[in-house]
């Protein structure tokens, strides 16, 4: 049975059940008030009231059985709504863990296995040569930054780099599209999209910002897109890196090659003001 299907069954017999619990009430109060009217007008003999004490029993149990029915019905309807929770958690946390487990595995598949060459450190690096140029962008600095890769590990390299990061979104997409269906509340979620984060040191988390913010440069009108960056501001995604000494000022840098017009509102987005204030240090590497 569907959920539709369920739905209607459910109505369908809370109202049959309090159509009978009202009919049962009703005879109950017409058996009553006729035997009390016979009564006043002296027509109602002590045997004619006692021979509708059996109708008023048979009422009165009816009234009862309705209602421990009615009661039995909303537990079961209660037991019911509990198991697919339940099986919805469980389906949930079964493709979350899936999805979860390839994180790792695309991870070394960013790296150039022949040199030992780690993507997300070197970016960083060139990525501070870079913003010395008068005019860059994130976008520019990306795309040089994957034709660099393309020369030094083939095509192949360049596709897992920007695949990762693409299964970044995957995965945290899957748990705010599945939340109001798993039953995930926000303290839930967090949990959830803090393991992803969890995962990546600070290079990554400066590479995915970036990706991001070239991402926008390219699509500045996609709602969906500022959507998704308020969520990972919501998660506290970046917090590592905008309180980490270093990092702080690499991340001030990369808003700051955005156009004049949408800095603000980009970074108001994607992170809170507040965190790249913080005068509390942070070693990198440690958790805050």
């Amino acid at each position: 049975m569907n959920k539709w299907h369920l739905i209607k069954y459910m109505i369908g017999t809370v109202v049959v059940v309090n159509i009978i619990l009202f009919i049962a009430i009703l005879l109950l109060f017409i058996t009553i008030f006729l035997c009390e009217l016979s009564h006043r007008s002296n027509e109602c003999e002590t045997g004619e009231i006692l021979g509708d004490l059996p109708t008023w029993l048979t009422a009165m149990v009816a009234i009862f059985s309705v209602i421990y029915a009615k009661k039995a019905f909303y537990k079961q309807s209660e037991a019911i709504v509990l198991q697919k929770k339940v099986a919805r958690r469980v389906s949930f946390d079964t493709t979350f863990t899936q999805i979860f487990a390839q994180h790792s595995i695309l991870y070394k598949k960013a790296q150039d296995s022949s040199t030992n060459h780690c993507c997300f450190a070197a970016f960083r690096d060139f990525f501070g040569e870079q913003v010395k140029k008068t005019t860059i962008t994130n976008k520019d600095i990306w795309e040089n930054y994957n034709k660099k890769i393309e020369e030094n590990s083939g095509k192949e390299g360049a596709s897992n780099f920007k695949n990762y990061f693409k299964y970044i979104y995957i995965e945290v997409n899957y748990i705010e599209e599945e939340a109001k269906e798993a039953d995930l509340d926000e303290s839930i979620q967090k949990r959830y999209v803090r393991l992803i984060e969890g995962q990546m040191n600070n290079d990554e988390l400066f590479c995915y910002l970036v990706n991001l913010l070239e991402y926008y440069e390219k699509n500045t009108d996609n709602q969906k897109l500022i959507s998704y960056f308020k969520y990972l501001k919501q998660n506290a995604f970046f917090k590592e890196i905008c309180k980490t000494d270093g990092y702080k000022d690499d991340v001030k840098k990369a808003f700051n090659l955005l156009n004049e017009s949408c800095p603000n509102t980009v970074r108001n987005s994607l992170i809170e003001q507040k965190w790249l204030e913080s005068t509390e240090n942070h070693k990198i590497g440690l958790p805050y």
